[in-house]
This record gives structure tokens, C-alpha cells and sequence, in this order.
């Protein structure tokens, strides 16, 4: 809307002072009827800016979960009917999630890599600390790093990437937190709680409540090479 300047003329002729103050040709007052019609324009103006930014969103691409969506959506679902990581378990609280563990391929069941979950200043986090090849063998460790997180801005190695942070114990579950994807560094919610009946780690990320459960064996200190193995009073998180 047009804001004008309102200018008022002398008082009368003798202040000449004043009167040399006053521009000779004043700016016209605004009528009723001009400053209805301005408000109508920026109504009409507004209404207009706003239609053309909610077509612009739509032609945006939607955000794809890498899992198919029927499947996805049927999950958090289940997930939502069920809230098993709200349901009170006394075997579960009585499994600590510190440790060692493994990540299977999902697809062949075969060990991808070793980590390590960890407590800094009441909050938990999970370290990789060994990547095994394609016989099963570990390939990289802590010590011995090759792989690099490329989607991450700092390149850091795999082995040494804090993969989950800030996981609060909550009950039976290990929530609030995330994890991120080293390929691209985006990065989900994350949940984690000791799933007595499969004797694992069930590990699950999630964007918008749609997600995936993995679940991650427990893995012994001595089923490691001494490069992957951490100091328990020495590892503190790392910031990338």
C-alpha cells in the first residue's frame, strides 16, 4: 500500500518562517475511497503471490524413503499400533546397549562392519570401528582406515564416524537421536532398543515417522583385532 506523506500549510499568513518550510506543491491527501482501493489491491496482490507459491510447492519432488511406500507406510502403521519402544520391559531395561555389535547385510546376512555404542555425559553414541570385505574378513580398522564418508563436508574415514548421537534413555528405549547417512549426509531419527527375543540391537531410523528396523548381533571384544578395539575411557564424541 501507497503511504503518503501528509504535509499541512501554515497557520496563517504572517508565519512566513513556517510557510518557506512547506514544499509548494504539497502531496495530495489520501481519500476514503483511494485507500479502500489500496487495500483491495493488496488483498487481490496477496492472494495472487500465494496462489503461485502453493503451485511452485507442489511441483516440487517429494521426499522418497529408499523402501517402497505401501511397505513403508504399512510399517509405521504397525509401528504406531504397537509403540514397541514405549512398551515396558523388564528384560529389555536390564540389557544395557553399550558394547560391541555387528551390521549384517540385509540382503545376504553377511558382517558389513563393527561398532561400537558408547555414554558421553548421559547421552549414547555409536562408533564404526571395523568394515569387513566381501569374504567376511575385517578389511579396515580404527587404526588401519581406507574408506571415506564422502557425503559428509569433512570427508572423515568410516571407521573412527560416530554413525549415531545423542540417544536418550527413555525406559526400555534409546531415543531422540540420530544417525546418519555417510554417502549422502543426510541424516534420520533414531531409536534403539535390546530386542531380548532376537538377542540384538533393533536400530531404527525413520524421516516423518516412515522408517526401517535393523538388527544388529551383539559382537564379543575378543572377536576383534586389537585396531578396532576402543578405550572405553578415552573415546569422547567427535564433531564433523
Amino acid at each position: 500500500m501507497i503511504c503518503s506523506a501528509l504535509f499541512l500549510g501554515a497557520a496563517n499568513d504572517d508565519s512566513k518562517s513556517a510557510a518557506a518550510q512547506v514544499p509548494s506543491k504539497p502531496y495530495p491527501l489520501q481519500t476514503p475511497s483511494a485507500r479502500t482501493q489500496g487495500v483491495k489491491n493488496a488483498e487481490e496482490s496477496a492472494i495472487k503471490n500465494f496462489e503461485v507459491k502453493t503451485a511452485q510447492n507442489a511441483a516440487k519432488p517429494k521426499i522418497k524413503i529408499p523402501k517402497p511406500a505401501a511397505e513403508a507406510l504399512a510399517a509405521a502403521k504397525e509401528a504406531q499400533a504397537t509403540k514397541p519402544y514405549r512398551k515396558a520391559n523388564a528384560a529389555n531395561r536390564a540389557a544395557p546397549i553399550d558394547g560391541y555389535w555387528e551390521i549384517p547385510d540385509s540382503d545376504t546376512g553377511k558382517p558389513q562392519a563393527a561398532v561400537y555404542v558408547y555414554e558421553s555425559g548421559g547421552k549414547f553414541f555409536c562408533r564404526m570401528v571395523a568394515i569387513y570385505d566381501a569374504d567376511g574378513k575385517i578389511d579396515e580398522t580404527v587404526t588401519n582406515p581406507k574408506s571415506k564418508a564422502d557425503g559428509i563436508d569433512a570427508k572423515p574415514y568410516l571407521c573412527g564416524l560416530d554413525l549415531i548421537r545423542d540417544l536418550s534413555p527413555d525406559g526400555d528405549v534409546y531415543d531422540g537421536g540420530s544417525v546418519i547417512d555417510p554417502d549422502s549426509g543426510s541424516s534420520f531419527d533414531c531409536a534403539v532398543h535390546y530386542d531380548a527375543a532376537k538377542k540384538a540391537l533393533a536400530v531404527r531410523g525413520s524421516l516423518f515417522g516412515i522408517g526401517e528396523t535393523q538388527y544388529w548381533p551383539r559382537l564379543s571384544a575378543d572377536a576383534l583385532p586389537a585396531g578396532a578395539r576402543i578405550d572405553k575411557g578415552a573415546i569422547t564424541p567427535k564433531v564433523y
